[in-house]
């Protein structure tokens, strides 16, 4: 994520969906490429959450570094 200039999650998750969303337009399936796993989180508590990521393919760093936005 930091490699793209991405500090935020949720802005980075946006270019992820459009991603899939360019994997399908290509006949592709996105799940085969977009793995979405669980991980935990602390919060400010000190407690812990649980948040979506993924596990992505170099066909889907692709994808991602084709739909991101440009500056």
């Amino acid at each position: 994520m930091h490699v793209l200039q991405y500090s935020n999650w949720q802005n980075f998750e946006k270019i992820i969906h459009k991603a899939k969303i360019s994997c399908q337009n290509s006949d592709i399936r996105a799940i085969d490429h977009f793995i979405e796993v669980d991980k935990m989180v602390k919060i400010g508590s000190g407690a812990e959450r649980k948040q979506i990521d993924y596990k992505l393919t170099r066909y889907a760093y692709y994808l991602i570094a084709q739909n991101r936005k440009r500056k």
